[in-house]
């Protein structure tokens, strides 16, 4: 029974540990500029209400809206431009209630798109970020 019982408690923790991991079917559904934590979308780009941006020198992207209410910066250590290519990266955001800063986070380049869109996720933060390489 004592065996049983240890099963139980592992199982029900393993599995309720599991929104915690990025999802790349989630990460990948994002057709947009976003940024998701845990699996739910914090930012997402709107053509009419944000702006976007990317300062090359130091490799950072920003999106903002009108408002800069919400907005979320990445900086890399490099430019993300190949598929499974793993690069550091800082980020932070804001939205309604607080600000969130990660820094030196390792990220995946999972997908690139003929449009440009590229999809990162880090799993040591649950984050997957969707942006734009702009030349």
């Amino acid at each position: 029974m004592k065996k049983f019982f240890t099963i139980m408690v592992i199982a029900i923790l393993a599995g309720g540990c599991e929104y915690l991991v990025v999802s790349n079917e989630f990460l990948l559904s994002q057709e947009e500029i976003s940024l998701s934590w845990k699996n739910a979308v914090q930012i997402k780009y709107d053509q009419a209400s944000y702006q976007i941006g990317y300062n090359d020198k130091n490799i950072e992207y920003r999106v903002y809206d009108d408002k800069i209410a919400n907005w979320f910066t990445l900086r890399c250590s490099e430019k993300p431009e190949a598929e499974g290519q793993t690069i550091m990266a800082d980020v932070e955001w804001t939205g309604s209630k607080s600000t969130k800063t990660f820094t030196g986070q390792e990220f995946k380049v999972e997908k690139i798109g003929g449009d440009g869109l590229v999809w990162l996720s880090s799993s040591a933060n649950n984050i997957g970020i969707v942006i734009k390489n702009i030349k």
